[in-house]
C-alpha cells in the first residue's frame, strides 16, 4: 500500500488486488457529504473469445475515447460501516454474510 494526494490535496491510499490490479481508496468531498470513494484504477474492458479446445480466453476491447467507465464505489458513513462488518466477517471466518 502506497499513500499519496489527489490533485486536490486529498489523501489517498493505492494498493493492488489479488489479480495484481491497481486499486484506489479516497475521501470524496461530493456535495459536502463525507464520501469514501474505493475501486479499481482502470475498468480495463476485455471481450471474451473460444481458443481451440473448448476453452475461453480474454482480449482487450477498445471503446470510444469518449466513453467513461465508471470504477469507484462512492460510500457514505453508513454504507462504509455496513460493508465493514461484512469485511470483518470475511477476515475472521472466510464467509461472506450479513451479520444479524
Amino acid at each position: 500500500m502506497k499513500e499519496g494526494k489527489t490533485a486536490s490535496g486529498r489523501p489517498y491510499i493505492e494498493f493492488t488486488d489479488r489479480f495484481e490490479v491497481d486499486c484506489s481508496i479516497h475521501k470524496s468531498g461530493i456535495g459536502g457529504e463525507d464520501i469514501l470513494c474505493l475501486g479499481v484504477k482502470d475498468a480495463d474492458p476485455k471481450i471474451e473469445y473460444k481458443v481451440r479446445g473448448g476453452g475461453k480466453g480474454f482480449a482487450k476491447y477498445p471503446i470510444h475515447e469518449d466513453v467513461y467507465l465508471t470504477t469507484l464505489m462512492h460510500l457514505n458513513i453508513d454504507q462504509a460501516g455496513e460493508l465493514i462488518s461484512v469485511l470483518e466477517n470475511f477476515v475472521s471466518t472466510g464467509e461472506v454474510s450479513l451479520l444479524k
